[in-house]
């Protein structure tokens, strides 16, 4: 009975919560130890999760100003063209009568 409440402790477990753990039992017998062992092993998982997740959000914030500049010089010249053909005339070439 002890081991199939453990199992359904574990499947209970929510994938997307990384914060649940299984409860330790008072005897210091095999099924406490595998208990601590996996809940280390939970513990150390979300911590790597969550360093990726920092890693991924810092990169993100250091890549955003450098790729709106880089997108900003890129379509620069363009807007300016545009802006100047606004301004010019329009007007047709007349071939020279000579």
């Amino acid at each position: 009975m002890l081991r199939s409440s453990k199992s359904g402790e574990a499947d209970a477990i929510d994938p997307a919560d990384l914060t649940g753990r299984l409860q330790v039992p008072r005897n210091a017998d095999e099924l406490s130890r595998l208990a601590l062992t996996f809940n280390s092993m939970l513990a150390r998982i979300e911590t790597g999760y969550r360093s990726v997740e920092q890693f991924t959000a810092d990169a993100s914030h250091e890549l955003r100003a450098p790729l709106a500049l880089i997108i900003t010089v890129y379509d620069l010249p363009n807007q300016l063209f545009v802006r100047i053909l606004d301004y010019v005339p329009s007007f047709t070439v007349r071939p020279d009568n000579h």
